[in-house]
């Protein structure tokens, strides 16, 4: 009797539940931009440090702003008829192919990758998709492959710093992408003739010299003028 009242009790609570209760109402929306917001995050993780994209150089890009980082709502989020153009430059004397790779939320949420053939000492407007994320080789793997060059030889993205919508292009703008010569020795080790590939924000941060760290303008890092940008 007791085992029969408990199965009772059961259905009569299973029974409200699904007739009273149909689960809180989910936004879209908002979850979309929770979506990107965290992509968005876990990218700008890789930035900074040793082996991290940009190296020592962009020491602080995260530090200075991990509670602030991310896309504010839906208006932040790259539309679906914007395009952007990746200005891809070849400084040297072999052809060369440019891997890159971008997230577009509204494309789906995993990584896009397009290759941008660029002749010896030519430069190739790219036009794509605009996107919230976009770098070369990898989002969030620095040292992987980011360009192969004719003879075969591959260049990595180690100082192909990702760029953010809002924070260093625009929807409609140009996001610049080089091969060139590592002129400022970037990665300490001598050698200013070896080829690497740069993100024209690593040289943007780079420049802006703010005390105490990156500053990522009022509307936090990913949301309203990286080092004051607009």
């Amino acid at each position: 009797m007791v085992g029969m009242l408990k199965w009772i009790v059961v259905g009569l609570l299973a029974t409200a539940g699904l007739s009273g209760c149909t689960g809180v109402p989910t936004d879209p929306q908002a979850d979309l931009v929770d979506e990107v917001d965290a992509k968005a995050t876990q990218v700008a993780e890789q930035i900074g440090g040793t082996q991290g994209f940009g190296g020592h150089f962009m020491d602080g890009y995260f530090q200075y702003g991990p509670m602030m980082m991310g896309f504010a709502g839906y208006d932040d989020l790259a539309t679906s008829d914007g395009v952007l153009t990746v200005r891809c430059t070849n400084l040297s004397d072999e052809d060369a192919t440019f891997h890159m790779a971008y997230f577009a939320s509204h494309l789906g949420l995993t990584d896009q990758y397009a290759d941008v053939e660029v002749a010896a000492g030519s430069t190739v407007d790219f036009a794509m998709p605009c996107a919230e994320i976009v770098g070369v080789g990898a989002l969030e793997t620095p040292g992987a492959y980011g360009c192969r060059l004719a003879s075969g030889a591959q260049v990595d993205n180690r100082f192909a710093v990702p760029g953010f919508l809002n924070s260093d292009y625009t929807c409609g703008g140009v996001y610049p992408c080089t091969l060139m010569q590592d002129v400022d020795d970037l990665d300490g080790d001598g050698d200013t003739a070896e080829w690497i590939l740069v993100t024209d924000n690593l040289y943007t941060h780079m420049s802006a010299d703010v005390a105490g760290g990156f500053h990522h303008g009022p509307g936090g890092m990913m949301g309203g003028g990286m080092m004051g940008l607009p």
